[in-house]
């Protein structure tokens, strides 16, 4: 009888068993990690042309150990709602849903950056997708891209049109928020959220500051007319448009002191790009103020220094 075969040295098990010895992140470390590069990868998607290495980025998650293909899996088929016995036995049914759900949010940011404005895509899109596609996600992403596309809109018009799309920008990219927070796992659409409050913000000031300086410019016509014929109708509908100036103005300079954030650099929400406030800012310099008890030319002169410097 010959010799008896020795046991197994456990290293010897460990490779004939197929596991690595080499050491693994832990389970919430890489969901994490995996988690934020996949969100950042999404907006990149939707938010620029070159996107090579994104669009190919859950196939080299795939590719890089069976533990980072597991949780990056488990991650995107959560977030679009992608049922798993589609495709739990048939990585290139994955993988092929995958890339098209990638396509389709880069094919909607190119849309949006090209259209000027024109480009809508509401609550409607392609017959051709799976039902997979409709996932708080992805119509998170489609409605801040239109939220977008209606804001390009808004600011390539006049004030009284800017007035009657800002509120729809506003409701849109407020469903986009709303969206966002039934996400699962909520952290795929953190990048998405922060920018879509940025917007959401941005649209409500946008919306205040539009009407405040309409209105002013309106009250300084109504002034000029008055003062040009107070001969005929006396000094009662002057006083009477000071003191509509005087309560414009404050709601202007309350603005400005509570959001002093939009004066900065960084803001998302710059003045001049806003219409019709460059033209109301314009009139005050050029109306004849007189002094008064609400001290107009002066905060006019204060107002218009500050907004015209951004």
């Amino acid at each position: 009888m010959g010799p008896s075969t020795p046991p197994l040295a456990n290293h010897d098990k460990r490779h004939v068993s197929g596991y690595s010895t080499r050491p693994q992140l832990p389970n919430e470390l890489l969901h994490a990690i995996l988690g934020r590069s996949i969100a950042d990868g999404l907006h990149t998607l939707c938010t620029r042309d070159d996107t090579s290495w994104e669009m190919n980025m859950l196939v080299t998650f795939h590719c890089v150990s069976f533990s980072f293909r597991a949780v990056s899996r488990e991650i995107v088929s959560k977030g679009f709602n992608i049922p798993f016995y589609d495709v739990d036995d048939d990585e290139t049914s994955y993988l092929r849903t995958t890339r098209k759900i990638s396509s389709c949010l880069h094919q909607l940011g190119v849309q949006q950056r090209h259209s000027k404005g024109s480009f809508t895509t509401g609550h409607h899109f392609s017959e051709t997708m799976a039902d997979c596609y409709v996932s708080p996600l992805f119509l998170s992403y489609g409605l801040y891209i239109n939220g977008l596309s209606l804001r390009t809109s808004a600011l390539s018009s006049n004030a009284q049109r800017f007035l009657k799309i800002q509120p729809d920008v506003v409701s849109t990219l407020g469903e986009a928020s709303d969206l966002c927070k039934q996400v699962n796992p909520r952290h795929i659409a953190d990048h998405l959220a922060m920018c879509v409050e940025g917007e959401l913000e941005s649209a409500r000031s946008g919306l205040a500051l539009v009407e405040a300086f309409d209105y002013l410019a309106e009250r300084i016509i109504m002034l000029n007319v008055f003062q040009s014929s107070a001969s005929t109708f006396g000094g009662g509908p002057i006083a009477a448009v000071h003191e509509l100036l005087n309560r414009t103005l404050s709601k202007i300079e309350e603005f400005s002191d509570e959001n002093s954030q939009l004066f900065e650099a960084s803001s998302l929400l710059k003045a001049t790009q806003l219409p019709g406030i460059s033209r109301a800012l314009d009139l005050a310099d050029a109306c004849d103020l007189k002094e008064d008890r609400y001290r107009l030319a002066e905060r006019c002169d204060s107002i218009s220094r500050k907004w015209k410097d951004i």
